[in-house]
């Protein structure tokens, strides 16, 4: 994305209007359901990642973690469940092409179930959207 969906930059403190960036290893772990990468894999499929867009842009809850990222709680709908997390760090400076810039950056994405978005906001420090 080219710019960083207005929810985020009108919630978060701090947050800055850069591209919103995924690492290729990430976006492969997140689509696919096997391959030839080691992680783990989330098998979401192509509709699902094709939509992060959206998913960022209406979020249900933004809530910032501990370690200082933001997770992006959205209804993503998969077999495994209805909620989706999307786990970034916010103005990351990153090189990319020789030029080194700062990013939104899109650490990983993932469906879950209730209990775990409940464990997931034990941790929290603050919810900044709603």
């Amino acid at each position: 994305m080219y710019d960083t969906p207005s929810v985020v930059l009108e919630n978060i403190k701090g947050s800055e209007n850069n591209e919103v960036i995924i690492r290729f290893d990430a976006l492969y772990l997140e689509t696919r359901n096997d391959g030839v990468l080691d992680g783990h894999y989330h098998n979401l499929g192509k509709e699902v990642m094709k939509n992060l867009p959206h998913y960022l842009s209406v979020p249900d809850a933004i809530v910032r973690m501990n370690n200082g990222r933001i997770n992006i709680f959205a209804a993503i709908n998969t077999e495994k469940a209805k909620n989706g997390i999307i786990s970034m760090e916010l103005n990351m400076v990153k090189d990319i092409n020789a030029k080194n810039k700062k990013y939104n950056l899109v650490v990983t994405v993932f469906s879950a179930k209730d209990n775990y978005i409940k464990n997931n906001l034990k941790n929290q420090v603050s919810v900044l959207n709603i």
